[in-house]
Parts: C-alpha cells; sequence; structure tokens
C-alpha cells in the first residue's frame, strides 16, 4: 500500500511501515503542516497491529530533514502573525519515541536540528557516507529541546555537549566512531539497508520484540532490580507465538507469527 498525504509518503511492506518525509525541494524540512501529518500518522501507527517495525527516511539523497522551516518560520514573524500552532498533543520526536514497535532512522542525507531529533526519536540509527548530523539551534537563538534532552544519554556526555553548545556538525564516519549511528552505508544503499534490517526484526515474534523494548526503555534511568522485576503488559511465556516458536524450531520450519 502507498498512500501520498501531502508532504509524507507512507508505505508498508508486509509489516514494516515506512515513513517518507516529501518536501526535497525545501530539503525535506518540517512546516507545520507536516509536523501534524507526521503526529497523526505516528498515533495511528502505534495502535496498527500490523505494523510491527517502523522506518524514517527523506526523499532523496540530499537531506533527510532539515529541521523546521525557517523560511515558514521567518514568513510568519514578518507577518506579524502568532507562532505556528503546536502540534497535537505531543510533539512527533515523543511520539516516535514512544511507539512500541522498533524504529529505524534511514538518514538519507543531512539530518539537523528538529530532523536530527527525529532520527535520535527512533531506536536505531543507520546513515549515508555522505551524512552530516548537528543540532544547530543554538547559532540561531533556539534551543533543540528534544536533542539536549536525549542526545547525552546516547553518546558520550562531552561530545554529546560539543555538538549542542557549539552547533557545529558532524560527518558519517565521526557519528559512527561515537556510537550515534550503528553502520555507514553508500547513499543508494540506505533505505534498502533498512529495509532488510526491518526484515531481520520482523523475523522475530512481534510480541517478544515489544516486550523486549518495553523493558530495555523503561530500564535506562532505573535500578538493575527494580527494572528486572517491572511488570510490562502481557507476558510472551503466554503468547501463542511462543508456542509457535518452540514448535517451529523443534520441527525446523520458519514460525508463522500472529502478535498474539
Amino acid at each position: 500500500m502507498t498512500d501520498t498525504v501531502d508532504e509524507l509518503v507512507v508505505e508498508d511492506h508486509e509489516h514494516v511501515r515506512v515513513l517518507r518525509l516529501n518536501r526535497p525541494e525545501r530539503r525535506n524540512a518540517l512546516s507545520s503542516s507536516l509536523l501534524h501529518e507526521l503526529a497523526t500518522i505516528i498515533s495511528a501507527t502505534g495502535v496498527d497491529g500490523d505494523v510491527w517495525a517502523v522506518i524514517l527516511t527523506g526523499t532523496g539523497r540530499d537531506a533527510f530533514c532539515s529541521g523546521m522551516d525557517l523560511k515558514e518560520a521567518n514568513e510568519r514573524n514578518r507577518e506579524g502573525a502568532t507562532p505556528a500552532p503546536a502540534v497535537p498533543s505531543r510533539s512527533p520526536f515523543e511520539l516516535l519515541r514512544a511507539l512500541p514497535m522498533p524504529t529505524i532512522a534511514a538518514i538519507n542525507g543531512t539530518a539537523v536540528a528538529g530532523g536530527l531529533e527525529l532520527a535520535l526519536a527512533c531506536d536505531i540509527r543507520l546513515c549515508s557516507s555522505t551524512a552530516r548530523l548537528g543540532v544547530p539551534e543554538v547559532a540561531r537563538g533556539l534551543v533543540g529541546n528534544f536533542a539536549s534532552t536525549i542526545l547525552p544519554r546516547l553518546i558520550p556526555a562531552s561530545i554529546a555537549y560539543e555538538i549542542l553548545f557549539t552547533g557545529r556538525p558532524i560527518d558519517a564516519d565521526t557519528a559512527l566512531r561515537v556510537g550515534l549511528v550503528s553502520r555507514v552505508v553508500e547513499p543508494d544503499d540506505v533505505l534498502p539497508a533498512a529495509l532488510a534490517l526491518a526484515g531481520e526484526v520482523i523475523a522475530n515474534a512481534p510480541i517478544a520484540v515489544r516486550r523486549t523494548k518495553a523493558r530495555s526503555r523503561a530500564a535506562e534511568l532505573l535500578p538493575v532490580e527494580t527494572a528486572y522485576r517491572l511488570e510490562l503488559g502481557p507476558d510472551p511465556r503466554a503468547s501463542r507465538d511462543r508456542q509457535e516458536g518452540v514448535a517451529a524450531f523443534v520441527e525446523k520450519r520458519t514460525p508463522r507469527w500472529e502478535n498474539r
């Protein structure tokens, strides 16, 4: 299924949903309308039991996302308009991070400001060898709230603070070296590599994968003893998928998952 919704393209590949920012003429910048579309689609995806993994990428090879559409913001400022309306309920960054299924950022080009924040909201990040990643908000009198919150948790704090305080971007090799991305691929291979990785994810029992993500996320700021004993919803040990996984192993065949 392919559904083009204004500035966002949604493609379903079996149980993998690809969300593609589709404003290449503006380097896939986040207009107020695109932010709303993203929030709406991400919210709907979160309750879709047929989606077992999500990939976020951009159109073209130049940019994954250049962040907030500053031209739109400047036009509103010159017109004396009030700031663009807030995104409904929660920001796309929060909604993306809260998705129960694994998420992959396929960074096909430059990812800066809000664009990098979208990638930071994903569980796994891979990027093009030509990508540059950064948080330049301080150079524009702005603050990257989400990046400032999460980046020091993902990479060594000193490196995170250098990126945040200077606004200077890093290249793909540096991003790989500091652990910001898990792999770097050639520009034409970004989406194929992300789809192949998502294929490996959805080959596993979705209920178990979701439980693994939920436990990992809940454990981030908790003592090990507390996190280990957390109750996180349905126990995969009581699921039909667990029975199917054991049977498939014994019978030497591919499991047929039901997500229940």
